[in-house]
């Protein structure tokens, strides 16, 4: 019934030799092999979790080409760029700068368009001197990058819309977010929360104090979807994430708990074609998601936080959003928003799903 309601043809072989079982490096029965890859071992799967598993499975992720960085002049904006840059040096990929601007408008003359033209000039000019003041060789010293091949882009509008409507060409988009600092700043910082929210490809939030170190340790916050290890695994292989760098924290809400954590557990995800990744397993039990996912983060010296944000019913949806918007303003470690399966249509219209680009 999965494959059927996916419009998929596929051939299935039941394994029951025990050194056949052994010889896939399955630790538990039943289990689900897709390409040889193990994608669900120990339970028997719904046909809704089997239509998301096998989804997520023949979706593969592209190698990341592409990074847009929304900057809106601020120092959370600077440390963003920043930060993209190391990124792509260490991707291997290109950066397009985007600036969003609103023109001038008279509201005693609202159809006087002389303004327009000088707005979009000093626009132009504040986004060449801000990659200018970025390019000096002292913020080049690993000669990671070249600025020479950095795009720029103006668009007239709303940022936080033209932002998300841009993304559909992009594999990641990079920006800074904070719930401090001035007004400009808290501005970007619900621009940032929106674009994280519904733009068409992965969105990685940068606090204004983070510095690129690699990814050494990197903390999934989960909350027991069938689709997580399966979105790991690209993760992993998107960011160059070392194979045992990779925390899956589950926390379940508990008002009789401050912070009780049960630690200490490891899995195999093994592979075909390429290293095993070995996750270190923690549940959590806390009267604060939020916090109890920070403080995790912060003591294990996390590198980058993800944040996987699947189909869920009404109301679940709703406590969602507050809990990623929250994540999103408070967060002072890098956080990469993964977003809906694009079948859902969730948050999506029906052409925006069809041509959305998500990492599932």
């Amino acid at each position: 019934m999965a494959l059927h309601s996916l419009e998929m043809e596929a051939s299935i072989e039941e394994i029951e030799r025990v050194e056949d079982i052994i010889q896939y490096q399955i630790l538990s029965t039943p289990a689900l092999l897709i390409d040889g890859e193990i994608v669900s071992e120990g339970v028997v799967p719904e046909v809704e979790e089997l239509v998301l598993v096998l989804k997520y499975s023949m979706d593969k992720l592209p190698k990341i080409k592409k990074i847009l960085v929304p900057i809106d002049f601020s120092s959370v904006a600077n440390n963003a760029f920043r930060f993209a840059l190391y990124l792509a040096g260490h991707l291997e990929c290109e950066i397009t700068l985007l600036h969003v601007y609103h023109p001038y408008f008279d509201p005693d003359n609202p159809l006087a368009g002389g303004e327009k033209s000088e707005t979009a000039t000093n626009a132009q000019k504040r986004l060449d001197t801000f990659l200018g003041e970025n390019s000096s060789p002292a913020n080049n010293d690993k000669g990671l990058f070249n600025y020479k091949s950095i795009k720029k882009d103006l668009r007239i509008g709303f940022p936080a819309d033209e932002i998300t409507a841009f993304s559909k060409d992009f594999d990641l988009i990079v920006m800074g977010t904070t719930g401090d600092g001035d007004w400009l700043e808290q501005l970007f910082g619900s621009v940032s929360s929106h674009v994280a929210q519904y733009a068409h490809c992965p969105v990685l939030l940068i606090p204004g104090n983070a510095r690129f170190k690699s990814f050494k340790t990197v903390v999934y916050a989960s909350d027991r979807e069938t689709n997580d290890k399966i979105l790991i695994k690209q993760v992993v292989d998107a960011m160059q994430i070392p194979s045992d760098s990779v925390h899956l924290v589950h926390v379940e809400k508990k008002s009789s708990e401050e912070y009780l954590l049960r630690n200490g557990r490891y899995e195999q995800l093994p592979r075909t074609q390429k290293q095993t990744i070995k996750l270190t397993l923690a549940d959590i039990e806390s009267k604060s998601i939020l916090k109890a996912m920070n403080e995790y983060a912060h003591s294990h010296h996390a590198d980058l936080i993800i944040l996987n944000t699947v189909q869920r019913s009404f109301l679940e949806n709703l406590f969602h959003r507050s809990f990623t918007k929250q994540m999103i303003l408070q967060t002072r470690i890098p956080l990469l928003i993964l977003h809906s399966n694009p079948q859902s249509g969730q948050n999506l219209s029906p052409t925006e799903a069809k041509n959305a680009k998500f990492w599932s």
